[in-house]
């Protein structure tokens, strides 16, 4: 199977100068940004600032980012395919704790087809742009695509996927972001699609503490939403101190969460991330008015 090794490899090594603003740029995919924006716009709800925004659109993406992580990691377990020589290095090496954090964000292990980055950012921005209110969802379409664009490029630039990857990466976003729009006033359904995708990994992966996890986030969602849908989604526009303390405990929630799930084994990463995921989904019924 041909990943465009050639192109990629050429690609990588002209561009290598300039590695850093890449490793910059590709943090637009990266998992902690993407769950960190999925996460704001959950709190958030009504309050986001997006036209037409609700907490049904919202749970819709986060649904795509579940999507997201279960299905590329399924994908990758079953096709087991490499990434390119010399994805585990920078070309730029720096002392302490900088230079470990530049190692984490500009290198890649584990398999490599398809790109995370690419799904994941696919999904996510491209859920959340195609939810939008219509006067404004072409010009955050187009943003969208350009964010995308962005770190799919970059994913080659490092040197740590081949152009098939990111191509393939971007095809299956897509896809998961239509499932998520198409079931945006049910998102119980595509949040049911993503724990069927994360179970199957996990069987493949024979229990990988990394599948396992994020089985639990999957079912955790699921379990929450299908039991408070309706009591969420009637939770009104949030401001002020209470809007305040709902995205700080949230924000630490989700942090934990994840924590948790990168803990080690099976266990503390499969009820971490559930119960995590449960409690996040949960939490604006804690702060809400007496009334609503």
């Amino acid at each position: 199977m041909s990943r465009g090794e050639g192109v990629s490899t050429a690609l990588a090594d002209a561009l290598e100068p300039a590695e850093p603003v890449f490793v910059l740029l590709t943090q637009l995919g990266d998992l902690w940004l993407l769950g960190l924006v999925v996460a704001v716009l959950y709190l958030l709800g009504p309050a986001a600032p997006l036209p037409g925004w609700d907490r049904r659109r919202a749970v819709a993406v986060l649904a795509a980012g579940l999507l997201a992580v279960a299905v590329t990691g399924l994908l990758k377990a079953v096709l087991g395919l490499p990434r390119p020589p010399g994805a585990d290095t920078t070309a730029y090496q720096f002392a302490g704790p900088l230079g470990d954090l530049y190692a984490w964000a500009g290198t890649a292990d584990g398999f490599g087809f398809p790109s995370g980055h690419a799904v994941g950012a696919t999904a996510v921005f491209g859920t959340a742009a195609a939810l939008v209110g219509p006067a404004r969802r072409r010009r955050a379409l187009v943003g969208a695509a350009g964010l995308v664009s962005v770190v799919a490029f970059t994913r080659v630039a490092l040197g740590v996927h081949y152009l098939a990857d990111v191509l393939a990466g971007v095809a299956v976003g897509v896809a998961l972001a239509a499932l998520a729009v198409r079931w945006a006033t049910h998102p119980a359904i595509p949040i049911g699609v993503a724990v069927l995708a994360a179970a199957g990994w996990t069987v493949v992966a024979d229990g990988a503490p990394t599948a396992v996890g994020a089985l639990g986030l999957c079912v955790g969602t699921h379990v929450a939403w299908m039991g408070l849908e309706a009591r969420l989604t009637a939770v009104p526009r949030l401001t002020g101190v209470r809007l305040s303390a709902l995205l700080a405990v949230g924000l630490a929630i989700a942090t934990a969460t994840v924590l948790l799930v990168e803990a080690g084994g099976p266990v503390v990463a499969g009820l971490g991330g559930a119960v995590g995921m449960a409690v996040l989904v949960a939490l604006p019924l804690g702060v809400a008015p007496a009334n609503a």
